[in-house]
């Protein structure tokens, strides 16, 4: 066998494999687990934006103090 035929035979079995392979879905839970978490750290960052904006005001101000010694 060779040609169209074997490529096709190969990528039908890449396919089926593809389908029956369930570290796909492994990897998809994962990410969905990846952006639930990503949400809640953006939404925190988003509820507490100005005591954030503060702390890092402050620390920019320590260091540039800091140099200036």
């Amino acid at each position: 066998m060779s040609g169209p035929k074997r490529i096709g035979q190969r990528l039908g079995a890449t396919l089926r494999g593809l389908v029956f392979n369930e570290d796909g879905a492994t990897a998809i839970e994962y990410a969905l687990i990846a952006s639930l978490l990503s949400m809640a750290v953006v939404g925190s960052a988003f509820l507490l934006g100005g005591g954030v904006a503060d702390l890092w005001a402050h620390v920019r101000d320590e260091v540039v103090a800091g140099l200036a010694l």
